[in-house]
């Protein structure tokens, strides 16, 4: 499957030509009055609407969250939080939020222990054989010290299958799901390509 993805990545890569790389903006500025908005959402327990690059799915989104924590990891910032889009806990890159603004339609019904009781994180391993930064980028994954440029297995836990099968997908086979959300995985990857076979 490795194979038809990079072969897919290349037939594509032809097709669209150098033109997609001036569309893409990589800036690790974060805006200030975003940062503010963000700190103080948090603070007072408001929702937010934001506009978000999403690198896994090569998007840009508006969505409404409820921002829960802020982190830093591996000297990136981080917004966690309540995405009611998917209806899950989500991790948002600060640099990735375009923009961001007070909600001011009403607050959802539920409260945040019924959110926290309802979504649950599932544990899967992943093999990683190449591609490090893309991996520890889109995944944030650490990567082992000596494993430079060798293929390892992390375990890792995620919100969302779908997350965890785009995100895996946009690695074009650098990185696969061993197990044990793998057959899902697969099944969403070969789907996917019989939607490119011409």
């Amino acid at each position: 499957m490795a194979l038809e993805i990079n072969a897919l990545i290349n037939k594509l890569s032809n097709v669209v030509g150098s033109s997609i790389t001036s569309r893409i903006s990589n800036t690790d500025e974060v805006s200030a009055s975003i940062r503010s908005t963000l700190t103080d959402a948090i603070s007072r327990r408001q929702r937010v609407e934001i506009t978000y690059h999403s690198i896994a799915r090569d998007s840009v989104t508006t969505r409404t969250i409820l921002p829960l924590d802020s982190q830093i990891n591996n000297e990136v910032e981080y917004i966690l939080a309540f995405c009611e889009h998917s209806h899950s806990h989500r991790t948002f890159r600060l640099d990735r939020i375009l923009s961001a603004r007070i909600s001011q339609t009403p607050m959802i019904e539920k409260s945040l222990n019924e959110m926290s009781d309802e979504i649950g994180k599932l544990t899967t391993t992943i093999s990683i054989s190449s591609r490090h930064r893309d991996v520890n980028e889109i995944l944030n994954i650490q990567i082992p010290a000596g494993d430079v440029s060798g293929s390892f297995q992390v375990n890792i836990e995620v919100f969302s299958q779908d997350w965890l099968t785009r995100a895996v997908m946009s690695l074009g086979g650098a990185a696969t799901v061993s197990q044990p959300l793998a057959a899902s995985v697969a099944q969403r990857a070969s789907k996917a390509l019989l939607g490119y076979k011409i």
